[in-house]
């Protein structure tokens, strides 16, 4: 009975942040026309701009996440298979 309200409240944490992250990239593909051809990419101490990126960069941050989301999904779903007694 335990495991399986476990599971359901993993199912429910997966899907909320399956829709934050849909939405991460929903904003940005609608803001895309939006966005600079360049952007900072990096500041000195000072707060001022010493690195330019082109805006293609944007799309680091999401895709990171999404990786991150995906490895993790996989080290929840697959730690069932190695981690058992033999």
């Amino acid at each position: 009975m335990g495991e399986a309200k476990i599971h359901k409240d993993t199912n429910i944490v997966e899907a909320f942040t399956l829709v934050i992250l849909l939405s991460l990239f929903a904003y940005v593909i609608i803001n895309w026309d939006m966005i600079p051809e360049q952007i900072p990419s990096h500041f000195n101490f000072q707060g001022q701009i010493d690195s330019w990126s082109n805006k293609n960069m944007i799309l680091f941050p999401v895709l990171f996440c999404l990786c991150l989301y995906l490895l993790m999904c996989l080290l929840l779903y697959a730690q069932h298979d190695h981690n058992t007694q033999t």
